[in-house]
């Protein structure tokens, strides 16, 4: 669901703060942190986010598309 809601721009502060502390340990969390971001037209943002995912422990071929292309 915050992956959709990241999508559309649609994440509270709250929810941004939730998925900020999560993000360390999972990939969705900074995946949909880093969607957010890029579509609330912070890009340095959404790299950062990005740049947080660790390209082994995920197996998202979006998210290794999105890391692939920084």
């Amino acid at each position: 669901m915050a992956i959709h809601r990241a999508e559309v721009a649609d994440l509270s502060g709250v929810q941004r703060e939730r998925l900020a502390v999560r993000a360390a340990e999972d990939p969705a969390a900074a995946h949909a942190l880093a969607l957010w971001s890029r579509r609330s037209g912070d890009l340095d943002g959404a790299e950062r986010w990005l740049e947080a995912i660790d390209p082994e422990a995920v197996d998202d071929a979006v998210v290794l598309n999105q890391l692939a292309n920084l």
